[in-house]
């Protein structure tokens, strides 16, 4: 070999070959935990693994506590208020001749002006507040103001004697507090607000009547319509 320099030659160049990198049968760089690095890039581009699906994952579930959390607290504050009207009217019998009338009134005053987005029952403006994606109509039916005075206003009358309902009112008050926290929370896309409206109108159906299946459903059936939701 060393007095043929042709031979040495091709020697140095097969030397060469098997030191350069990246050849066909190179192995694939490995992480210390002995994954290649593209199957675990794949991996955290996994759906699953998603920074932004499990912060939305999150917030549905921090949500779903906070209208369950304030449907309790509005169940407990509409039997208090019958209660209360029940002893004025054993203690009193003419004076809801005069309560119930006075209240009405103001109900009618008050939600014929700045809070005229939580007339109705609750369910229609959370089923138009679904269909409508425009950002403004939206937060006139679902902001924080507007469920909380939906609250107020429905105590006030159960106080007065008014033959109304929790249920309704608690659908949209848990429409709103998710719309809400998604919003707050960077989820003020269309459709990205759209399903935390639904999720909302779920949940709080399914805390006024404690049937989380039935909320499923209603939010299947009658919210969306479609099952792709």
């Amino acid at each position: 070999v060393h007095g043929n320099p042709r031979i040495a030659r091709r020697l140095m160049g097969v030397r060469a070959t098997r030191q350069r990198p990246g050849r066909i049968g190179d192995t694939a760089p490995m992480q210390p935990s002995g994954i290649p690095s593209s199957r675990l890039q794949r991996l955290l581009r996994h759906n699953w693994l998603s920074p932004l699906q499990w912060r939305r994952r999150l917030l549905f579930w921090c949500g779903a506590v906070l209208v369950a959390v304030a449907a309790i607290a509005f169940a407990k504050l509409s039997t208090l208020a019958y209660q209360a009207f029940v002893r004025i009217t054993a203690h009193r019998t003419w004076l809801p001749l005069m309560l119930t009338p006075a209240v009405f009134a103001l109900l009618a005053w008050l939600t014929s002006g700045a809070l005229k987005a939580t007339r109705g029952s609750g369910i229609p403006q959370a089923i138009a507040a679904l269909q409508v994606e425009d950002e403004d109509f939206r937060h006139r039916l679902l902001s924080l103001r507007v469920a909380g005075g939906k609250m107020v206003l429905t105590l006030a009358g159960l106080l007065a004697g008014a033959s109304i309902g929790r249920e309704g009112p608690t659908v949209h008050v848990g429409a709103g507090l998710l719309y809400s926290l998604g919003r707050r929370f960077g989820f003020a896309e269309p459709a990205a607000a759209g399903r935390f409206v639904l999720a909302g109108a779920a949940a709080g159906l399914a805390a006024a009547f404690n049937t989380p299946l039935a909320g499923v459903v209603f939010a299947i059936e009658e919210m969306a319509g479609a099952f792709e939701h």
